[in-house]
């Protein structure tokens, strides 16, 4: 007689539930973002800036009408601007052809991803000598301190951003208002308040 399967445990209802890489991405920029605002910068996401270009020259052009789009910007009080990209995987990274234009637009840049992914990008900054990028390791885990879930595993060189902030200002504003021209309202802004807001409890 063949022996019985034994039947499978139930999941249980208090599992950490398995999120998508949509969804990790999401999580991770909610740590970067809580950080940075723990660390008196403002800061928004997916925020789209003109694209800036150095000439051969040394002329600084502002093309306002081509536009980069950055997953996480953040500015303090003396006005030092970082920028982050947020990745899935080692692919994501790979197939990130549009970094370097992000360097003219901030003071530092980092990019941030699960700490797995993240060791392999500071592997591949090392050999294709990618100068002054840093590397941010997010956890995508409950965990009860913030400063466990974001981690620098390599720094980020400072260096002179070419956009005035002013205008850098003016972006993150337009972006955290909640309204686009003409004039329709996004939700999730300080209009539309939502019913729930990222819980003290991953405070320091």
């Amino acid at each position: 007689m063949p022996p019985r399967k034994r039947p499978t445990p139930p999941a249980s209802a208090d599992a950490a539930p398995t999120l998508t890489k949509k969804e990790r991405v999401l999580m991770m920029s909610r740590y970067l973002g809580t950080y940075f605002a723990y660390k008196a910068y403002a800061v928004v996401r997916e925020c789209t800036l003109p694209m800036v270009r150095v000439q051969k020259n040394g002329k600084v052009s502002i093309a306002r009408y081509e536009k980069v789009r950055a997953d996480l910007i953040a500015i303090n009080h003396r006005h030092q601007t970082v920028i982050v990209e947020t990745k899935s995987c080692p692919a994501d990274f790979r197939s990130d052809a549009k970094w370097e234009s992000y360097l003219p637009l901030c003071n530092k840049f980092y990019f941030a991803a699960d700490p797995k992914t993240a060791e392999y990008i500071r592997a591949a900054i090392v050999e294709r000598k990618m100068k002054g990028v840093g590397v941010i390791a997010v956890e995508t885990v409950d965990r009860v301190r913030l400063l466990q879930n974001v981690r620098f595993i390599r720094p980020a060189r400072s260096h002179e951003c070419l956009l005035e902030p002013a205008e850098i200002l003016w972006h993150m504003a337009l972006r955290g208002s909640g309204f686009v021209f003409p004039g329709r309202l996004q939700c999730g802004n300080s209009f539309m308040p939502p019913e729930e807001y990222w819980p003290d409890s991953v405070l320091p």
